[in-house]
């Protein structure tokens, strides 16, 4: 391999003017620099960066690492770093770990995993020496994912680090950073899907929230009467669940027990003793039937509403915002548009953001703006999403209609469903 004194020796000038010409420093004179440059292009002569940096102890190079290339803002943020690293004579590095690719919609919250992705990266950096570690997320979160005893300086972009530990930067705007922190605060994802954690404590401990769900749930045709708190010592509660009474009684009991998506009972500590909660629904049948049923009788249908509720009492009474996907999960489209059309005429400080696939649920214009309407299409392998604003609506036009029509896009395109089962299946 040819060295810099061999370039030096050819060129008839000494290493150090070799060094500063390779370098881009501006103390040789033009046809100098042009012999050196054209006698490096004959040689072929590559820098040893890794001597280099064991010599000056410092590569001048920084790892750039990125959550995925595709996300918003990510590429953009990684092009500006790069652009000022050269300017100050810095190499980048990029490790670009394509979490949204691998991951889809739950990369960002996928704290443990994250970690284990970032850990190898930042292993690989460590092992070439690099000055400095620039860490660029995808998505504006607080994030923990660079180890504490990192012995070189990192940088959180585009987001902010968990504790502190590492400088962060995001948009310098106020408003912006208000917003975000809005956001981070007030802002929940809710899976009717799931199940709400603390809705008996929450029923038990707030009388109005109690009373609002009884009310509902009497007058949505659900064959419930009321709902009552049942409260029992464990032993009591369990004498045929053995398997939660022993978590009870045992070191670090949680607060909820539960199965099938649902919380079937919650536990407090009331002057030293246990008490365990559960909801019982009073239901009346034929002939003057009148019963107490447990959670695990109630529909599926019962679930889901019970969990919407208090998502629905937060945002009418808080500064608020809840995202629900697929809100008419099942849950009859007729209960739940009039559930929104309550909601859509009660003043209320929090705002709900959902999505459905039930067209009655587009209701009339009288109910939802057009503006507040959003349709998604697919194309081409990706989502577009517009407003229903964007088309001429006639105030007596019915949207439930002109959608199923095919008026506003946004409808799957199904092919001929005929299909020879014999010729097509794979029967082994």
């Amino acid at each position: 391999m040819i060295t810099v004194k061999e370039i030096a020796k050819r060129c008839n000038v000494s290493p150090s003017t070799v060094s500063n010409i390779l370098n881009g420093r501006l103390n040789a004179g033009e046809k100098t620099r042009q012999r050196v440059l054209e006698c490096v292009k004959e040689t072929g002569y590559q820098p040893n960066y890794f001597a280099q940096s064991i010599r000056k102890r410092s590569s001048r190079m920084i790892s750039i690492i990125a959550e995925d290339l595709l996300t918003f803002g990510a590429s953009p943020i990684v092009e500006a770093i790069t652009a000022y690293c050269e300017s100050a004579d810095y190499r980048t590095v990029l490790m670009n770990m394509r979490l949204y690719s691998k991951w889809g919609n739950t990369w960002y919250g996928e704290a443990e995993k994250l970690v284990n992705a970032v850990r190898p990266l930042v292993q690989e950096a460590l092992s070439i020496k690099v000055d400095g570690i620039i860490y660029v997320a995808g998505h504006c979160r607080y994030i923990d994912c660079l180890p504490e005893t990192l012995p070189i300086p990192a940088v959180i972009s585009y987001a902010l680090s968990g504790g502190n530990r590492f400088p962060s930067i995001i948009i310098d705007d106020e408003k912006v950073k208000s917003a975000f922190s809005w956001f981070d605060k007030k802002m929940q994802i809710l899976s009717l899907q799931s199940v709400a954690p603390g809705i008996i404590h929450k029923a038990e401990k707030d009388k109005k929230f109690f009373s609002f769900m009884n009310k509902i749930l009497a007058n949505t045709d659900l064959g419930i009467d009321q709902v009552v708190i049942d409260r029992k010592k464990p032993e009591d509660m369990f004498k045929e669940r053995e398997d939660f009474l022993k978590i009870i009684n045992g070191e670090d009991a949680p607060n909820i027990y539960g199965e099938n998506r649902r919380i079937l009972y919650w536990v407090d500590t009331e002057k030293t003793k246990k008490i365990v909660k559960r909801f019982l629904f009073e239901q009346t049948g034929i002939k003057g039937y009148h019963g107490q049923l447990d959670y695990n009788t109630q529909s599926d249908g019962t679930v889901a509403m019970l969990n919407l509720l208090p998502a629905v009492y937060d945002i009418m009474n808080d500064d608020c915002l809840f995202c629900i996907d697929e809100i008419e999960n099942s849950i009859h489209p007729n209960l739940i548009l009039a559930l929104l059309n309550f909601f859509s005429r009660t003043k209320t400080k929090g705002q709900l953001i959902y999505t459905t696939h039930e067209a009655l649920l587009l209701g009339n214009q009288s109910e939802l703006r057009p503006d507040e309407i959003w349709l998604a299409e697919k194309r081409e392998g990706n989502t577009k999403m517009y407003s229903l604003n964007d088309f001429k609506l006639h105030n007596t036009l019915n949207i439930e209609n002109g959608y199923l029509a095919g008026r506003f896009g946004a409808i799957p395109r199904i092919e001929n469903l005929d299909i020879d089962i014999e010729n097509h299946a794979d029967v082994k």
